[in-house]
């Protein structure tokens, strides 16, 4: 593993295009101590505008609170910093190692570090395209398939633009949760190489919809086999997030799933929800099949959703048959993931298929079109 890591950071290198975008890491995690090392290239340690430490090659670098200050120790010197500073470098290709408490991880770009409400901040100032690569790699980029890949980077590339300065008064663009995107690296596992060839190749390319807007591209691991429009589970109608059938989704690995749910448990969620549910209702909540996705229980009280029992009962999708045998309720379900958008496993059977990534996103986001940034004003 450290033989490939040195590897690609020696020959994945992209083009600084002059499009940064800041990231809070480690966003679920209060850090009061974080250890960098220099992994390749040059850093030094900047406060307005000025260099105060230069930091060797290979170097460990500590950053605590210490008192509610920021404490650095660096080449064998300590310093107590007055506010934030960075750990910045002016060479592209630069990487710096970061590990916080267990989670290590390689990143490019520059380390802005600050202290707010007793925990650290940890902001990477990297080119657009180098968090794209990392998003890929994190949320998906396992697959090998080009045309795959292809699909990821505009996506992740066109999220990244619509939401910048999402967070802009707390000194970032997104966070690397899930909540935004996944980043939890730079791309250095074995598909990298794959995963910036696949970034070059759609160089600027961002998904919009009919007005020449960044799409709210959405996607989940599995749709078993239909995908939802985006106001059956979230507040806002989006034309081009509507339901679709997607036969590519079948056989897939996250395509079917089982669960087991207490008979008295069932009844009680169900009884909780709709008080006024008559007793020939709830049997009928015992048995049943969806030919296809259903927004609701039929029949059922206005805020018996399905969303809501998948995620009261921690289901892999709201796509399922019921079926009781005795005190058990069995569930047969479809799909993983809250099925708004792009299905991925959906579009690896796309690629696999021989489907190009322009197909592959236009199947799931109707309406959308492929635009080169260059073309847009925002």
């Amino acid at each position: 593993m450290r033989k490939l890591i040195v590897l690609l950071l020696v020959v994945v290198t992209l083009p600084a295009v002059g499009r940064e975008i800041c990231v809070n890491l480690y966003f679920d995690v209060k850090i009061t101590t974080a250890f960098l090392k220099v992994e390749k290239g040059s850093y030094g340690i900047y406060q307005a505008g000025n260099e105060v430490v230069d930091v060797d090659h290979r170097s460990l670098m500590t950053v605590s609170i210490v008192k509610g200050f920021l404490e650095v120790k660096a080449n064998g010197q300590r310093r107590e910093m007055q506010g934030s500073f960075t750990i910045e470098t002016e060479l592209p290709n630069s990487v710096i190692r970061i590990r916080v408490d267990d989670d290590e991880r390689l990143y490019r770009g520059s380390i802005r570090v600050q202290v707010r409400n007793g925990r650290l901040f940890l902001i990477n100032v990297v080119e657009l395209d180098d968090y794209v690569a990392g998003v890929v790699e994190s949320e998906g980029g396992h697959h090998m398939h080009r045309e795959y890949l292809k699909a990821q980077v505009l996506i992740a590339r066109t999220y990244a633009l619509k939401h910048l300065n999402s967070y802009d008064r707390l000194g970032y663009d997104l966070n690397d949760g899930v909540d935004h995107q996944a980043y939890k690296s730079m791309a250095y596992a074995k598909n990298a190489y794959l995963i910036y060839k696949a970034v070059l190749m759609t160089k600027g390319e961002v998904l919009v919809d009919d007005q020449g807007k960044f799409l709210t591209a959405a996607y989940h691991s599995n749709s078993g086999g239909q995908t939802c429009n985006s106001e059956d589970v979230w507040s806002s109608a989006l034309p081009y997030l509507r339901s679709v059938p997607d036969t590519f989704s079948r056989g897939m690995p996250h395509y079917a799933w089982t669960a087991e749910i207490d008979r008295v448990e069932w009844t009680k969620y169900l009884k909780s929800v709709c008080p006024d549910l008559e007793p020939d209702s709830v049997y009928a909540y015992l048995d049943f099949e969806q030919r296809e996705r259903w927004l609701r229980l039929p029949c059922a009280d206005e805020s018996m959703r399905m969303k809501d029992l998948r995620g009261h009962f921690g289901l892999n999708s709201a796509f399922f048959d019921v079926a009781t045998k005795g005190n058990t309720v069995y569930l047969s379900g479809r799909g993983f993931g809250h099925g708004v958008g792009l299905s991925q496993e959906g579009a690896m059977k796309m690629a696999q298929n021989g489907m190009r990534y322009n197909e592959i996103l236009l199947h799931y986001y109707r309406g959308a079109r492929i635009e080169e940034l260059s073309n847009l004003m925002f």
